[in-house]
């Protein structure tokens, strides 16, 4: 995988890769743009026609219908951190009847509705689709959404598989270049690095597993960000030490955020495959790639071994891991102000999300006898806490740290 992206994860290489500075809209972008405000037009449309028509089966299957935000929603809290949008949603509660008529009312008093989904006693409000159109792909999930009309079930694998999710909310790398550079070590499906991105940030994105690297760069916006040098993404593990030697990687077969360098052990080992990767450690990144803004750590109990790599003169202004047993490590580098984010409070498209940048992360600032107090900081069990009664709670934490401004 790293001979696709033409550069080498280890530290010594005496390659230096350096981001462009500028990044020009070509032909393509601009269509983009044009396409985002044409397809403004027709959204406007589509809704005044829902509101004279009633919603059909085929129109509520279709795979692009897209969340929305409505003043009347009803959706509990867990609803709305299982949405795709960050802004969501738009849901009543259905009465006794089969068809669910509070949904269809309330489709037809909301300006952006095109159909309704309706689960057990819920209805979802949808809007139409604003296709990112003139992206590669995007004609192929179009074609797919075109089929999910009529069998909607049998076309979810392919809607999947093509990513086509991430082309039915317009262009995505719309915000301002900030030049800024943010290193997402734990890559995974990409979540973290796009959000990046879309804050108009570029990203060095690192994970072990080449089949999360390739599978991340499949995306349309993050395929774009990488071949506009805003994205460099490199298939390679973190270690505490420099070496030339690779490392053995155990995959899951099914959960790939189980996948780790320690060896399983009795019968788990047939759940994981082996490959042998090539390493790198955080602080040879950092003098390869520049001093990031900010360090994302999330590598399934191998935090501590990019952590200790680190510098005190060339430290990101933030970093998050999510071991906050690293606590006392973090202050002794320097920083100063802390915040534990629940992960399940900080979950986006119904996966669990980092949060994005620690300032817009939930939670307030703190200094370290905040986090001390916290009800899951442990420094003998990560993410668990016994309660009262003597039962065992887990709840992974991520603890984000900043350099200046002490509490």
């Amino acid at each position: 995988m790293l001979a696709v992206l033409g550069v080498a994860c280890s530290g010594r290489s005496d390659r230096r890769i350096r981001f462009r500075q500028r990044l020009h809209l070509n032909r393509s972008e601009h269509k983009f743009l044009l396409a985002d405000k044409q397809n403004e037009g027709l959204l406007s449309v589509r809704a005044r026609r829902s509101r004279l028509f009633p919603v059909t089966p085929n129109e509520a299957g279709s795979l692009s219908a897209v969340d929305f935000t409505c003043v009347h929603d009803q959706s509990t809290p867990q609803m709305r951190a299982d949405s795709v949008l960050e802004s969501c949603c738009c849901r009543v509660r259905c009465g006794t009847d089969v068809g669910c008529s509070a949904g269809q009312r309330a489709c037809s008093a909301e300006p952006l509705c095109s159909s309704v989904s309706v689960s057990g006693r819920w209805a979802t409000l949808k809007s139409a689709a604003l296709w990112w159109h003139g992206a590669e792909g995007v004609e192929r999930c179009l074609e797919i959404d075109e089929a999910s009309r009529r069998r909607p079930a049998a076309m979810r694998r392919a809607w999947n598989l093509h990513h086509c999710d991430d082309y039915t909310h317009g262009p995505q790398l719309r915000a301002n270049r900030t030049h800024k550079l943010v290193f997402d070590i734990g890559l995974h499906s990409g979540e973290d690095t796009l959000h990046f991105l879309q804050q108009g940030h570029d990203v060095l994105a690192i994970d072990a597993n080449p089949e999360m690297v390739s599978g991340s760069l499949d995306r349309p916006a993050l395929h774009i960000a990488h071949q506009h040098g805003r994205l460099n993404a490199l298939a390679c593990g973190i270690s505490d030490h420099r070496t030339k030697k690779a490392l053995s990687f155990y995959v899951h077969k099914t959960i790939s955020e189980w996948s780790s360098f320690t060896e399983p052990r009795g019968a788990k080992r047939s759940q994981f495959s082996t490959i042998s990767i090539p390493v790198t450690t955080c602080g040879d990144l950092i003098r390869q790639f520049g001093v990031p803004f900010y360090m994302k750590v999330d590598i399934e109990g191998s935090d501590e071994a990019c952590l200790r790599t680190l510098k005190q003169d060339s430290l990101p202004l933030y970093v998050s891991t999510e071991d906050p047993s690293q606590l006392d490590y973090l202050i002794s580098l320097g920083y100063c102000a802390f915040k534990m984010v629940s992960q399940h409070m900080a979950r986006r498209g119904g996966r669990q999300f980092s949060g994005g940048m620690p300032d817009e992360a939930p939670g307030v600032w703190g200094n370290a006898e905040s986090i001390r107090k916290h009800p899951f900081f442990s420094r003998q069990h990560m993410h668990e806490r016994i309660d009262h009664n003597g039962n065992r709670l887990r709840e992974e934490h991520d603890l984000h740290a900043r350099l200046q401004i002490c509490l």
